[in-house]
């Protein structure tokens, strides 16, 4: 007779760590704006009405092209999607220290970083707790709570 052993280890505890990892992230990303919003402003030069659209502009665009996510992620899968945002992210992060007029920050903080961050959050809300929960209960609470981790102590460290 066969027993049906059940692992020791759940895979879906590694998917909730790497989530968690991906949502400090991308909740820092939302609030460390605010930490440099009076330095830049000194620096360069520029209103603060210029300085915010870059915000709203990176709002906007993370939740238009959060469909588009949706739909890609639906298409290839969640690690493709993931992958590439994070890359767009990357390279916003890069780009972020060579702005020198008001253009690249709509470019980079509003469209790239827009475009990092649209693909963040499908694929970890749906798949996530898709994969997650089915074995291990509620765990994907632990992974979105990367999140408001994230937005916490990005800006405090910084």
């Amino acid at each position: 007779m066969i027993e049906n052993r059940k692992p020791k280890f759940f895979y879906g505890y590694i998917v909730v760590v790497a989530a968690f990892c991906v949502m400090v992230v991308a909740g820092g990303v939302s609030v460390i704006f605010g930490v440099f919003f009076e330095p830049m402003l000194t620096e360069f030069g520029w209103t603060r009405a210029m300085f915010s659209g870059a915000t709203s502009l990176r709002i906007f665009i993370t939740t238009l092209l959060g469909i588009v996510g949706g739909r890609l992620t639906d298409k290839f899968g969640p690690r493709p999607v993931a992958t590439a945002s994070g890359l767009f992210l990357g390279l916003s992060f890069f780009l972020m220290s060579r702005i020198s007029t008001i253009w690249q920050l709509y470019l980079v903080f509003g469209v790239i970083t827009g475009a990092g961050m649209s693909g963040l959050f499908v694929p970890h809300d749906f798949y996530g707790s898709e994969v997650v929960c089915e074995e291990a209960g509620n765990d994907d609470r632990h992974s979105s709570f990367g999140r408001e981790f994230g937005s916490d102590n990005y800006a405090t460290t910084s």
